[in-house]
Parts: structure tokens; sequence; C-alpha cells
């Protein structure tokens, strides 16, 4: 019986100390949570795009894209933000005050950002595969770097990043590669079934080449003043405008600033100069400085490489369902903390409003009304308290498998190592909630088994003896 009743007292211990830890950490993490907003995160977004993109099997510059082709983007201009003109301190960046209003300041709108759609007055008009990206991994058509093509079926070139091959039938088309951006003039408006095989193409044994060397689908175009960034949610531009967003550079991945992936595409039809490129793709005149006359080319990679086996069950989809649960389960909970921390006020507010106020004649209350006083803050706060753990408990525990599912649904790092570099700044940005709702879920579960060991105890005693 004494070793029942010392294993009872240290079941107690426990868990008082473990409800007190509890109590503390709830409240923290229900005002410490790091909402997700992984569904904007630009990584993500780049991944999206990338999984439906489109293989491209014509190209041409025209002044209207016809029916069956669709507009090539080559990037973004990304807007201004909003200013202040003053007639005698020209403009600056943010709201007029109300000093500047005073001195007959202005108000500058900003702009949203616009996609570029045109380059020397002309749209890049292209005709699409039917399957995207994602869906093609799933097929026989992608084989790796080190595979052979099915039997009847011939490589057209490295489709992405890891070297994976493009497959199609034998007398097939195939995806555009530089080749034919290079020397689009010279066949850009042929008709027969291989309009997409530049002239001088020639099979090569299991590979699609020219000069024995094989050739590199494109997929993806950006136009840039300087080689491409690798981490593909920069840019190198410069703005000069003043309301225009901070000059954007690169920054590191691995130690490596620029993508030596993008290859500039030679053909002097996809150079302009950065104001030509903002007229014809109507960015507003205001914007446009004198500085901005500078030659910009147009870069061409393939897609980012992924193991089909990795993104078999990707999806943009689960990510923004099970972050939405995860911030509406944490705003929930921040409301109940809210309400915790009020009702357990109550028994101090109830003892200092009877204690200083009589019914009858605002005198001091007796000791009987104190201590009635007190009592029902106490029930209420304790009522309250017991409700909103329970509550929070089954909260946290929904933060938990979230933030484990969005660690599951981002485990996708098989690519090239600068794609995985950030594959990896998304999954930190998903795990952001994973320890410290860890470290809530550990303490139920050993407030359970507390409460386990008390129960095995009382039934085999029927009693509690401490």
């Amino acid at each position: 019986m004494g070793a029942t009743k010392t294993i009872n007292i240290i079941a107690v211990t426990l868990s008082v100390l473990l409800a007190i830890g509890l109590f503390i950490s709830n409240i923290i993490f229900s005002f410490k949570y790091h909402e997700y907003q992984l569904d904007t995160n630009p990584i993500l977004l780049v991944l999206e795009e990338n999984f439906n993109s489109k293989l491209i099997y014509n190209l041409e510059l025209k002044e209207s894209c016809e029916n069956g082709e669709e507009k090539l983007t080559l990037g973004r201009w990304d807007g201004t933000i909003e200013g202040c003109y003053c007639y005698y301190d020209n403009i600056k960046r943010g709201s007029c005050s109300k000093s500047d209003y005073n001195n007959k300041c202005e108000t500058l709108q900003g702009y949203p950002p616009l996609d570029y759609y045109k380059i020397n007055s002309k749209f890049i008009c292209v005709k699409n595969s039917k399957e995207t990206y994602k869906s093609l991994l799933k097929t026989d058509q992608v084989v790796p770097k080190d595979s052979e093509c099915p039997q009847n079926y011939t490589s057209c070139g490295i489709l992405d990043t890891i070297g994976n091959k493009f497959c199609v039938e034998n007398g097939g088309k195939c995806p555009i590669n530089m080749e034919y951006i290079n020397n689009i003039t010279s066949y850009s408006n042929l008709q027969n079934e291989y309009e997409s095989f530049p002239i001088g193409y020639a099979f090569n044994g299991n590979s699609f080449a020219i000069n024995n060397e094989v050739k590199t689908i494109l997929s993806v175009f950006k136009i840039s003043e300087n080689q491409p960034c690798i981490n593909q949610t920069e840019k190198y531009w410069t703005y000069n405008y003043i309301l225009g967003p901070l000059n954007k550079k690169c920054s590191p991945i691995n130690r490596q600033l620029y993508d030596d992936r993008f290859k500039q595409i030679l053909n002097t039809m996809f150079d302009t100069k950065k104001n030509d490129l903002y007229k014809d793709n109507s960015i507003p005149e205001i914007t446009i400085t004198e500085s901005d006359n500078i030659i910009v080319h147009t870069y061409a990679r393939n897609l980012l490489g992924f193991n089909k086996n990795k993104i078999y069950d990707f999806s943009i989809d689960k990510i923004k369902s099970t972050e939405d649960l995860s911030n509406n389960c944490a705003s929930v909970m921040k409301i109940l903390s809210y309400i915790l921390l009020g009702f357990l006020s109550l028994p101090v507010i109830g003892f200092i409003g009877a204690c200083t106020t009589h019914r009858h004649g605002g005198s001091d209350c007796t000791p009987e009304e104190c201590g009635c006083a007190c009592m029902t803050g106490i029930v209420g706060a304790g009522i309250t308290a017991v409700l909103a753990f329970l509550i929070d408990f089954i909260l946290c525990i929904i933060i938990f498998v979230c933030a484990l599912r969005l660690k599951l649904y981002l485990n996708i790092k098989e690519s090239d190592v600068f794609t995985n570099e950030m594959i990896q700044i998304l999954i930190d940005e998903g795990s952001k909630n994973f320890l410290f709702s860890l470290a809530i879920v550990i303490l139920i579960a050993l407030l359970i088994i507390q409460g386990i060991i008390l129960l095995v105890n009382f039934i085999i005693n029927k009693k509690i003896e401490l």
C-alpha cells in the first residue's frame, strides 16, 4: 500500500505541474502562433506554375494570336506604390501628410503589376501540349536520364533540370528547343507535320540531336537585364522611377547567384529596350524614365525537374485547405485564451466588487457576502477553464496534425540542388508551428498517462490514497 500511495502522490504532483504547464503553453501558443500564408508564398507559386506548365510545340511572333494559340508571358512589371507629388519637392514615396495637403500637394495612386505579353510590338503566340508537366510525369513518355525511351519511341531531348528525357513515337512532333528559337525566321511558317523540327534535325539513335548533341526542351521564358537569378522567385531588374519597387538583385543559393541553365536567345527578335518593352505592354508612361533605354534580353530553359513518385499526390488545394484549417483553429484558440484569462480574473473582480460596495448602503460587505462573491467567481472560472482547456487541447492537436500534414505534402525534395534548397525554405515555413504544437501534444499525453495511473489504482484499491 505504501508503494501505491507514493505512486499516487507522484502522479497527482505531476498532473498538477503538467496542467500548469499546459495552461501556460496554451496561452503562449495562442498568441505566438505563426499564421500560414503558403498559398501566397512565391516559392509555392513557382512550383505550381511549373507543375501546370505545358510543352510548347510552335512559337511565332505575331500582332495577334489565333484560336488554339496562347500568349506567352516574359515576366512581370511589379507596379508602383502610392506617392505624394509636391510642386516644390517633386515626388516622394508614401502618402501625403496633412501639411503636404495644406501645401497643395497631390496623392499619386499606385499602379498594380502587369505581365509582359509583347516584345517589339508583337505577341509571342504558342501552341501548347494538352498535358501538363505533372500529368506527363505519370506517363511512359518521360524517362530518367540514364534510361532509354520505350520501343518505337524517340527522345526529343532533356525535359527538365534533373535530366529526365521526353519521348515521342517515331515520326511524332517534338517540343521546341533553342535551335528552333534562334532560327525562327527560317521555319516559323512551315505547316507540315514536322513544323516543330528545325531544319537540319535528325534522329540519332535514341536521342533527338543536332551534331550528335542532345538538346534541351524549352518551356520557361524570362526577360531580364542580366542572367536570371538562381532563386526562381527573384529577378535582376533596375527600377528608375522613384515610386517603383526597390531595385531587384539576386541572392545566393549554395553560393551561386545566377542560373546558368537559362540560355540567352541569340535571335535579335527577342531583344528590346526596356522603355519600348514598357510602352508595348501599356506600362503607365509616368513611370518610364530616360534611364530605361538599356537593352534587355530574353532567356529560356527547361522545366524544374522532379521525381514522378514524389509529386504524385502533391496538391496545392490540399496545402491551402490544411493551412486554412490550422489558421482557423488558431483564431478560435486565441479567442478562447482571451475568454479564459477574463474568467480567471472573475474571483478577483468579484472580491473587489463585493467587498467595496454594500448592496444597501455602500459600506463594506459582510464576510458572508465576500465569501459568496468569491465562490461564485471561482466556480464560474473553474467551469470556464475546464471547457476552454478541453477545446484548446483539441485545437492544439488539430494544429499539430495540420503541421505534420504540411511537412508531408511539401516533402518533394528530389529535384536539382537549387530547387531542393528553395523547397527546404518552404518546408521550414510550413513547420514553424510544428515543434510548439508537438510539445503541447506531448504534455497532454503525459497528463493522460498520470490520469490512467490514478484510475488504475482507484479501480484496484477502491480509493485514492495520498
